[in-house]
């Protein structure tokens, strides 16, 4: 359903910080603007002075010649694509159980900024009554700086140690001076570790997240993200997802070899992987398409291709760089087509700046693997990235949340909601168009560069 949005008596609004559209219930009635006070918080950090990098050109290299899947890809089989897994929540470095240090009750014990460790760390997370295990690597920084973070997210079916025993990007971070998290993103029970992109793992992410950024110096300007297969897969919902200014929004992603479509998973799977899926999504496809459709980044057809018009939560990474790495030497030809499709998706909507690196991986037998990513090379191209508020751009909005400027509340749960935005800051002005499902939004312009106060001509078209 579209909205049509009335404004009356703007000049009423003039010295409030926050204004409220609310939509017409039924066919015929005006919506209308209320004025209320602030319902956002203030930062509680002071912006942190840095020197400013030229942001890259987009560098949109041409794939390797990777064969489509011809009638179907290979399945996820009863241990998954990685074989089977023994106690996967164990850490374990260089044959060393590194056990995890509970958070909460004792304080004293934290790890200290200035450390240059990395540390197994557990804490409660209420929104899913789960304690998540999480790895945290605390730099060479004293506290009276602010930091970046890498957030890295792990394969499936393994431990949250993916990160420290498979890639160098704990070195990478020492060396930059950053902070670095690999969250375990455990699933429902019974699949800690094979949770991909589903709710339950983003919750427990968002603890771990949250709670780091509760307690250590992070540069909310640039957090990044890297993440690979089923990790990447969740660092791309969870990117799409989570757009709240007074929360996590990454500056900048690295996605390597993920699935963007967990519907087309699904069908590509056998009997167990499909029975996986059921339990950690909550349903089928066919029982639960909603729930499949907002954690995936694309709507796919029967010949494996985007779908136009489609619902694509991959509109969501709009303001946000997108690096794309695979191998051309994977044989998991599917999650190579969902790569090449999600990149072909992005360039063709003009969804910001995006990148593809093909690569090569040497780990035999499968070649899908950490090392067709070049660590150091994903780092110096996070490291150009700061976080950019948009002035426009469409987004598809999967409940009642933040998701950058505008605080929105569904008509209807359970579907999704549009909203398209152009701000001017020239002419002091704001649209907002293609609206569907909204029942409330909340918005406060000073936030986008514009002013609602006393002499001040103020447009909201």
């Amino acid at each position: 359903m579209r909205m049509n949005w009335l404004l009356h008596g703007l000049a009423a609004l003039l010295g409030v910080s926050t204004i409220t559209l609310l939509a017409a219930p039924q066919a015929g009635n005006s919506a209308r603007t209320q004025a209320q006070s602030s319902v956002r918080l203030a930062k509680t950090k002071a912006p942190v002075q840095r020197l400013k990098l030229p942001r890259n050109t987009s560098k949109r290299l041409s794939p390797a010649n990777a064969s489509r899947r011809p009638g179907g890809a290979r399945p996820l089989g009863p241990q998954g694509p990685q074989g089977p897994v023994i106690n996967p929540v164990t850490v374990v470095v260089n044959g060393q159980v590194i056990p995890a240090i509970p958070v909460g009750a004792n304080q004293v014990a934290l790890p200290v900024p200035g450390a240059g460790q990395w540390y197994n760390m557990m804490i409660h997370v209420p929104a899913t009554g789960q304690d998540e295990l999480f790895l945290l690597g605390v730099p060479n920084v004293p506290a009276s700086v602010d930091a970046p973070l890498l957030v890295g997210m792990r394969r499936s079916n393994v431990s949250h140690g993916d990160l420290i025993n498979h890639t160098s990007f704990w070195d990478e971070c020492l060396a930059r001076g950053w902070y670095m998290l690999a969250p375990l993103s455990q699933g429902v029970s019974g699949h800690a570790t094979t949770s991909g992109a589903s709710l339950n793992a983003q919750k427990n992410t968002k603890g771990a997240l949250d709670w780091v950024r509760a307690h250590y110096p992070i540069d909310d300007s640039r957090i990044y993200g890297v993440g690979f297969s089923g990790g990447a897969s969740l660092l791309g919902s969870y990117a799409s997802r989570h757009l709240d200014p007074e929360g996590a929004i990454f500056a900048a992603v690295v996605y390597h070899t993920g699935a963007s479509d967990l519907v087309d998973v699904y069908n590509s799977s056998d009997l167990t992987g499909q029975s996986r899926l059921t339990k950690i999504v909550g349903g089928t496809p066919a029982t639960a398409p909603f729930e499949y459709r907002s954690i995936s980044l694309l709507e796919t057809d029967a010949m494996f291709d985007w779908v136009p018009g489609g619902e694509h939560m991959a509109v969501n990474l709009g303001a946000i760089p997108t690096q794309l790495w695979y191998a051309s030497n994977d044989t998991n030809l599917m999650l190579i087509d969902h790569t090449l499709e999600l990149f072909d998706w992005m360039v063709m909507n003009g969804n910001g700046s995006v990148d593809l690196v093909p690569s090569i991986s040497a780990h035999a037998p499968d070649f899908h693997y950490w090392d067709a990513l070049d660590e150091t090379a994903v780092c110096n191209w996070l490291d150009m990235h700061t976080l950019t508020p948009p002035t426009d751009g469409d987004l598809l909005i999967d409940r009642n949340a933040v998701f950058h400027y505008f605080d929105v509340e569904q008509e209807m749960a359970n579907a999704f909601s549009r909203l398209s935005f152009s701000i001017q800051t020239g002419s002091n002005e704001l649209s907002l168009t293609q609206t569907e499902n909204l029942e409330r939004v909340r918005l406060n312009p000073s936030d986008m560069g514009l002013f609602l106060q006393s002499g001040v001509y103020f447009t909201l078209n």
